[in-house]
């Protein structure tokens, strides 16, 4: 049972404030579970040096024991409804995460016929903890009033701005240098 906690309040016919607060959770996919590592060796010295590994010994896996990621979580909103088809809205916004899930690179080693070789293995993996804060702007309105086959156009438009701290960032392709070493900022 996760908690949720929705509030709206009219303060006037086409101004409405809204409040939220809530937990939440995200499992991980059985992609990211698979219980299976590839390992790979590069004898021809033909791969690029990746990260810490440079002698071309990887591997990828899943991991079966990720914890979901779990958020604790506020949302607050001013909406002004200035046409039936027409609206304004600001929205702030507050998420506490703990557990998130990112692909992330380790040094492993494994024995194989009584040979013991290190890999840089990539898998996912649990974060720790991070927090996303920001606020979102919102336009949208309907253009009954122009002529002909123009009726009815109109625009949407959305600016958000959004600060997240603690943590990793998930990298694209983890066998990139620079976006893994980017990852820890």
């Amino acid at each position: 049972v996760l908690p949720s906690f929705n509030l709206r309040f009219l303060l006037q016919p086409d101004l409405q404030l809204r409040f939220a607060a809530g937990k939440a959770i995200v499992r991980p996919t059985f992609a990211q579970m698979q219980g299976s590592t590839l390992l790979t060796f590069d004898n021809t010295g033909t791969q690029p040096k990746l990260g810490i590994a440079n002698n071309g010994v990887v591997g990828y896996g899943g991991k079966p024991t990720l914890n979901p990621i779990r958020a604790t979580q506020f949302d607050t909103s001013l909406e002004w409804y200035f046409d039936p088809t027409a609206s304004l809205t600001f929205a702030m916004f507050y998420k506490d995460i703990k557990d998130y899930i990112f692909a992330g690179q380790q040094l492993e080693t494994f024995t194989s016929g009584g040979e013991t070789v290190e890999f840089l293995v990539t898998r996912n993996l649990n974060g720790e903890k991070g927090k996303i804060q920001g606020f979102e702007l919102a336009y949208q309105q309907f253009y009954d009033e122009l002529p002909g086959i123009l009726s009815g156009l109109g625009l949407q438009a959305n600016f958000t701005y959004l600060d997240s701290s603690g943590g990793k960032n998930r990298a694209i392709n983890a066998l990139d240098r620079d976006q893994t070493a980017g990852a820890d900022n």
